[in-house]
């Protein structure tokens, strides 16, 4: 008598199963760049990036994303980055507020649970998943419309 073997199909539950897109290490700003010379690059350079990383100076640890739509228009000389959210956060205009921040992405780990992350995101309407090391330097993204699809999750 023969025996079958039978083989589960492969599982995929964490996100390092998932085919990600790895952080480009020439469009990640450090808390003091100048925003004139993102957005410069941006519409250079860098055409079609809607993120912008925004690191800790030195250590290299992910402290905000930000879309690129709280950005343009800006042409004011000398102005960091983090200068910029402040003002974002200190002003009246809530829509802004909501292109940063936890509102705006979510910061993972490679052996987070692909469903636990979508949640996360679905709860707090963020946009974009940056997976983190150990460090919590930015490695890799994701968008929630990668995780819907992979998800096979209709609007």
């Amino acid at each position: 008598m023969q025996q079958k073997l039978f083989q589960r199909a492969p599982t995929f539950e964490l996100i390092k199963d998932m085919t990600l897109t790895a952080m480009n290490p020439n469009f990640v700003f450090e808390t003091d760049a100048d925003v004139k010379g993102i957005v410069e690059k941006m519409e250079s350079t860098f055409r079609g990036y809607w993120f912008v990383p925004m690191v800790k100076k030195d250590t290299g640890v992910l402290m905000d994303i930000i879309h690129a739509q709280a950005l343009w228009g800006e042409k004011r000389d000398n102005l960091k980055l983090e200068d910029k959210l402040a003002e974002i956060d200190k002003g009246t205009d809530v829509s802004l507020k909501k292109l940063h921040g936890s509102s705006f992405f979510a910061s993972i780990a490679l052996n987070d649970k692909i469903s636990d992350v979508y949640a996360r995101m679905d709860h707090d309407d963020a946009e974009v998943a940056i997976v983190v090391d150990e460090k919590g330097k930015p490695s890799h993204c994701l968008t929630k419309t990668e995780l819907r699809t992979f998800l096979k999750i209709k609007d």
